[in-house]
């Protein structure tokens, strides 16, 4: 079998964790003898694949536009969407009733139901459009969880399509981290909170700065921050006074370093899916905080340190309860069992046969 993986155009100069899915899952899917190729562009020439897997459908118009690329080609769409109704989310409104009534109206006018909520959150038309044209026009969708799955449902009503969930994994020797190396190559000694993540205002590393001053700790952030946001690391850098260290987006074999180095990881974010460095560093068998929103409970349950994405009081509450815990081993283990990209390789490839099968009978 031969497929192509298409994501955001930008995934691998700003590499996130749609980007590490996508990746560590051709990487696996290649050990099963399946060829793969990665060529986002929105025009990419498909005819020489049997199917193409697209990934984010938070990032639009680029999915949208691959999506139906593939089908002129008459090829079949695998769709792993990694969505969330960020529009849900009880985010500060900064848009006026009035503003609001008049959307609802427009929006109501074309789809027939209202995208804008009562709180006020506003949803950009085209993006709902596309959205929904794409996950219509799919022959197989790939959530990374149930609550996933049934986000996509309420959302857009008539999305009825065959879907297989295939969670989020790790490397089974994402515990070979050598901490002596890490310390070695940055400089960083003592123990200290870490947050794998783009730096941005969604992963929340200006509240988690905030929360590690507060108690006394060192923050340590790795992760890619590109030109928007380099106001928002100036504003966290501040807010951290000394306490915070700043490393750009590191190989993943450093990354597995600074993982044996930490003493707990937190992702503080508005919304994970359930965010790749959380399930890393508890496989890690490191103690997470996690934000209260999205798919992490499905994957954590009670084995997690749960924080408000807006309180700062509330994120360092969970980081001095994350600090002062054991190491989570019930959960490492259950992450190495059930959750690796071994595991999710093979329920891909099921789902790509299962596709290639629906398309032919269409």
């Amino acid at each position: 079998m031969k497929a192509l993986m298409q994501s955001r155009p930008d995934c691998l100069d700003y590499p996130g964790g749609d980007t590490v899915q996508m990746l560590q899952t051709r990487a696996a899917l290649e050990r099963l003898g399946v060829c793969v190729d990665i060529d986002s562009s929105e025009t990419a020439n498909v005819s020489e694949y049997d199917l193409v897997h697209v990934f984010n459908s938070l990032v639009m118009p680029a999915a949208y536009y691959q999506i139906m690329n593939a089908k002129r080609a008459c090829k079949p769409v695998a769709y792993s969407p990694i969505f969330w109704n960020i529009s849900s989310l009880p985010v500060p409104v900064s848009f006026s009733r009035e503003i609001n009534t008049f959307t609802n109206r427009v929006l109501k006018r074309i789809s027939g139901r209202e995208l804008v909520s009562r709180e006020g959150h506003a949803c950009e038309i085209t993006t709902r459009i596309r959205q929904e044209a794409a996950f219509l026009a799919s022959d197989i969708l790939l959530p990374n969880a149930e609550s996933e799955h049934d986000q996509i449902r309420s959302m857009f009503p008539r999305i009825n399509n065959t879907a297989h969930i295939i969670p989020n994994g790790v490397d089974e020797d994402i515990a070979s981290g050598n901490e002596e190396r890490f310390r070695s190559s940055t400089g960083i000694q003592g123990q200290f909170v870490l947050c794998l993540a783009s730096i941005c205002p969604r992963k929340n590393q200006l509240r988690l700065a905030a929360a590690c001053r507060s108690l006394g700790l060192l923050f340590v952030a790795i992760g890619g921050c590109n030109k928007l946001n380099q106001t928002y690391l100036s504003e966290c850098r501040k807010a951290a006074g000394n306490s915070m260290i700043y490393i750009e987006a590191l190989p993943h074999e450093a990354v597995k370093d600074a993982l044996s180095a930490c003493r707990i990881h937190a992702l503080a974010s508005s919304i994970e899916t359930p965010g790749l460095a959380t399930l890393e560093a508890a496989a890690c068998g490191k103690n997470v905080v996690v934000c209260n929103r999205g798919s992490v409970q499905e994957y954590l349950g009670n084995d997690a340190f749960y924080c408000d994405y807006f309180s700062v009081n509330s994120i360092a509450r969970a980081i001095k309860a994350a600090w002062d815990a054991p190491p989570p081993v019930s959960l490492t283990n259950r992450i190495l069992t059930d959750f690796t990209w071994n595991r999710a390789a093979e329920l891909t490839l099921s789902a790509y046969n299962e596709a290639i099968n629906l398309a032919k009978g269409r």
